[in-house]
């Protein structure tokens, strides 16, 4: 059984059967590996940090064109965003 890359688990996670969305996850996942290799003072990113990764390019690509907002309120409903990554990740 072959091993599933980052941006293969990143799509089987969102649901994306083809190959329209691949430009725009692989700048997330460039972008989420440069802020741990950044934050954690890194040369490689370990294994055990591979699901954190795949996380912060699931929550960045949800964020996509949302990313400037603190608050949206549609009718009676109102949605707060975080600035930072959730605290799960």
């Amino acid at each position: 059984m072959s091993r599933l890359g980052t941006l293969e688990k990143v799509k089987i996670l969102l649901d994306i059967k083809d190959n329209s969305k691949d430009s725009i996850l692989e700048i997330y996942l460039e972008k989420a590996s440069n802020f741990i290799l950044n934050h954690c003072f890194l040369d490689d990113i370990p294994s055990s940090l591979n699901t954190v990764l795949i996380d912060m390019i699931i929550e960045d690509y949800r964020k996509k064109g949302d990313e400037s907002l603190k608050a949206r309120t549609e009718g009676d409903l109102s949605k707060n965003f975080n600035e930072d990554y959730s605290s799960g990740i």
